[in-house]
C-alpha cells in the first residue's frame, strides 16, 4: 500500500536529520554503539484518557513530534492478528522461493530468553562517549542479556548483551487501521566482549521486567527485516509484537550521498520502509 510522496518525505526528513545530526554513532565497531531504526506496530494512547488517541483525520498522518510527550505507545497486538500476520509472511516466503530470479524472503525461527539488570558505575563507565552523551538522566540504563534457549551443549548461549538508548521517535496515527506506528531511532551498544566482566557492569536483576521468553519469527528481505514475536513474561502473560527494521548503516550511507549531491538510493529505501509498514498494517483478520 503506497503512501503519498509528501508522507514519505516527512518520514525521510526525520530519518535524514536524526542520522546525519549524529555522525559519531554507528561508525566502526558495534561495541562503540550501532544505530538501530525500527518501526513498531501498536497503539498510540493518550495519557490524559488512557485510551487510543482520536484525531480529526481520515488518512494516516505523521504527528508533530511535540505531541509525543502527550502519548505513550503500546507496541503489542492481539494473538489473532499475530497469527494472521504469521500466515501472510509465511505465504510471502513460499511465493518468493517459487519465482525464479526473485530476491528471496529468508526466514528464521528463534527461541530466546531476555533478562535485564541495571548498569553499575563500572557499566556506565564502559559505555562509549558517543552513547553515554545521549543517556536520559531520568531513566536508569539497563543491560539486556539475550541467550539462545536452544543453544547446542558446550556452546556459548549468550547472543548479545545490549544497552539500548533511545534517541528519537516519530509517531504515525492511522485512523482506519487497528494499528498505529512508531518509528524509533536508537543506539545499541554491545557489551558482550572480551575483557568486560558481565557481573561487574550490573547492580542486580531488574525485578520490574524480570525474564522474558521470546518465540521470534524473523523474515529478511534485502535491507529490511520483520520480527514477529510472542513474548512470555515472568508472570506467564503473553504479548505479541511486530517490528520492521531497515539496515541503518546502509540507509545512512545513502543519506550521506544524498547530502553530497551524489546519486543516492535514500528515497527508495525510505519508500520501501513505508511500503512495508503499510502493507503489514493492511493485513486484515479473515
Amino acid at each position: 500500500m503506497a503512501q503519498s510522496d509528501q508522507f514519505t518525505l516527512q518520514v525521510g526528513k526525520y530519518l535524514f536529520d536524526e542520522m546525519l545530526g549524529r555522525p559519531e554513532i554507528g561508525v566502526g565497531n558495534a561495541h562503540n554503539g550501532a544505530l538501530e531504526i525500527e518501526a513498531k506496530l501498536g497503539t498510540l494512547v493518550a495519557k490524559s484518557t488512557d485510551q487510543r488517541v482520536h484525531l480529526p483525520a481520515q488518512n494516516p498522518v505523521v504527528l508533530d513530534r511535540n505531541m509525543s510527550s502527550q502519548l505513550r505507545f503500546e507496541s503489542h497486538m492481539t494473538e489473532a492478528h499475530h497469527k494472521r500476520l504469521n500466515e501472510f509472511l509465511n505465504q510471502a516466503v513460499q511465493e518468493s522461493a517459487a519465482i525464479p530470479g526473485r530476491h528471496r524472503l529468508d526466514y528464521k525461527h528463534r527461541y530466546e530468553i531476555d533478562s535485564f539488570a541495571q548498569l553499575s558505575g563500572a557499566g556506565l563507565d564502559a559505555l562509549p562517549e558517543s552513547a553515554s552523551r545521549y543517556l536520559d538522566p531520568n531513566r536508569q540504563p539497563r543491560l539486556r542479556t539475550s541467550i539462545n534457549e536452544r543453544a547446542p551443549p558446550g556452546t556459548d548461549p549468550v547472543i548479545a548483551r545490549i544497552v539500548k538508548i533511545r534517541l528519537a521517535d516519530l509517531d504515525i496515527f492511522c485512523p482506519n487501521s487497528p494499528f498505529d506506528c512508531r518509528i524509533s531511532i536508537n543506539i545499541e551498544v554491545d557489551m558482550h566482549r572480551p575483557g568486560l566482566d558481565p557481573r561487574a557492569i550490573v547492580e542486580g536483576a531488574d525485578t520490574k521486567f524480570g525474564e522474558r521468553k521470546k518465540d521470534r519469527l524473523s523474515y529478511t528481505h534485502s535491507v529490511y527485516s520483520v520480527d514477529l514475536t510472542q513474548v512470555k513474561g515472568a508472570d506467564g502473560r503473553k504479548i505479541h509484537e511486530l517490528e520492521i527494521e531497515v539496515d541503518a548503516l546502509k540507509l545512512r550511507e545513502q543519506a550521506e550521498r544524498e547530502r553530497a549531491g551524489q546519486p543516492s538510493g535514500f528515497g527508495d529505501m525510505v519508500q520501501g520502509l513505508v511500503n512495508n509498514i503499510f502493507t503489514l498494517m493492511s493485513v486484515r483478520l479473515n
